[in-house]
């Protein structure tokens, strides 16, 4: 004859059940982990797949590590479900008492069943959305890669018609009809904007090189002690820029250019510094080059303000130099119909203003055909100065050419030289 259930017995059969159904709970949130991190690793995977070289690599690192918590958590629920059928696998018979009635534990049954069939919802929601998600990746990469597919075509295209460009520009400059003389009212010095047949915007701009003074100019020693010396005129033409110490600056210019490793600012000194390097002892290529030798920077390109006393000397020093890489056994010479005032002052000399407002002068007349007007208007102990360093004509220009398209733009630069017959070579390309 079995006796009632006392309420004791009532208690603990609650307790029974409850602890047996938060460790279904817990099996079962360990299973949705574990199968959560499979699905993640998978989706890292297939990222990787599609990502470059440079970041696929984060991506498997991250699928790696999901892939080994994946069978962590699915093993903690298995072993959190075998303890509770193992231990709380009998809380499920019935308890009867004389009526037959069910205990406790076992009136929650129903419960639990339906919390295990929201539970299994609940994972089939989140495995949805983790595969649409994986889904949306995908598409979002290759939308991502159309994209750049698309990109890169649309900058070959611009690529081309600059190059197109460049070879009209070229053209221009050989058909000039009259190339003894060079001055800024001929057709090549007018800048270009059109649009191709196939709707791309392509602007050219020529400017002439001869129009500054070339800093390979330093690595030419001067012809006799009372002739100006490039480093004269570049110290001058840096005077009238804002830069009133230019001594060093110029001295270390000089060593890098030079063939020999005498001076102070040679290869032993750049190899001191962080990282090390060495003198180049060559012609400079390009300006970023110049930023290498000591005392040059970016900064020190920039507009100066001056005092007021010499604000009409303010310069850009930008514009009154240039760089042109070729090896050269004389100067680059300056033309006098393209040259800026500060360069002109710079060549003849600072106490030479009168002669170059007289040569200002003549040129607003129409272009100057011959140095001889020069010679008679500056000192006589300058005639071998006009001669060395001033032309009429210009030998390099500098041809820009930039296309435009769907928001994109390509630009092309080059440094071509023109001899005495008209032909062209391209000195150099800069992309």
């Amino acid at each position: 004859m079995l006796l009632p259930p006392t309420s004791h017995d009532s208690r603990s059969s609650r307790r029974f059940g409850r602890q047996r159904r938060h460790l279904g709970k817990l099996a079962r949130v360990a299973f949705l982990l574990g199968s959560l991190c499979v699905v993640v690793s998978l989706a890292f995977f297939i990222s990787s797949r599609l990502e470059k070289k440079k970041t696929a690599h984060k991506q498997l690192v991250t699928s790696a590590g999901f892939l080994v918590a994946a069978p962590l958590l699915l093993g903690l629920g298995l072993g959190l479900g075998w303890w509770k059928h193992r231990f709380y696998g009998r809380g499920r018979r019935s308890r009867s008492n004389t009526n037959g009635s069910r205990s406790a534990a076992d009136e929650d049954g129903p419960a639990a069943g339906q919390g295990r069939s929201g539970s299994t919802l609940v994972m089939a929601l989140i495995l949805t959305a983790v595969i649409a998600g994986v889904v949306l990746q995908v598409q979002w990469r290759a939308r991502r890669e159309l994209a750049g597919t698309q990109h890169a075509l649309t900058q070959t295209t611009l690529h081309q018609a600059a190059a197109e460009a460049i070879r009209v520009a070229l053209q221009r400059l050989a058909a000039d009809d009259d190339i003894t003389v060079d001055h800024e009212r001929k057709a090549w010095a007018i800048p270009q904007l059109t649009t191709n047949p196939a709707g791309i915007v392509v602007g050219i701009r020529i400017t002439d090189e001869n129009r500054s003074f070339d800093w390979n100019n330093l690595a030419i020693p001067p012809v006799g002690p009372q002739s100006r010396s490039a480093s004269d005129i570049a110290m001058d033409l840096m005077n009238l820029g804002g830069d009133y110490a230019p001594l060093d600056r110029l001295a270390a210019l000089t060593d890098w250019l030079d063939e020999d490793s005498r001076g102070l600012w040679e290869t032993p000194f750049y190899r001191q510094q962080i990282p090390p390097y060495e003198a180049a002892n060559r012609p400079l290529y390009t300006w970023g080059e110049l930023f290498f030798v000591h005392g040059f920077s970016r900064d020190f390109f920039r507009p100066r303000k001056t005092d007021n006393v010499f604000a009409h000397t303010a310069s850009a020093l930008l514009d009154s130099f240039t760089v042109v890489p070729v090896a050269r056994e004389r100067p680059v010479r300056v033309n006098i119909n393209t040259a800026g005032r500060e360069v002109l002052l710079a060549v003849l000399g600072v106490d030479q203003g009168y002669a170059v407002q007289a040569l200002l002068a003549l040129r607003e007349g129409g272009p100057i055909r011959s140095l001889r007007p020069i010679q008679r208007a500056v000192d006589p102990n300058l005639q071998d100065v006009v001669e060395r360093y001033f032309d009429i004509r210009s030998l390099f220009f500098r041809i820009e050419a930039e296309a435009m398209a769907d928001g994109q733009s390509t630009r092309i630069r080059a440094i071509a030289r023109r001899d005495e017959s008209s032909a062209i070579e391209i000195v150099q390309w800069l992309f």
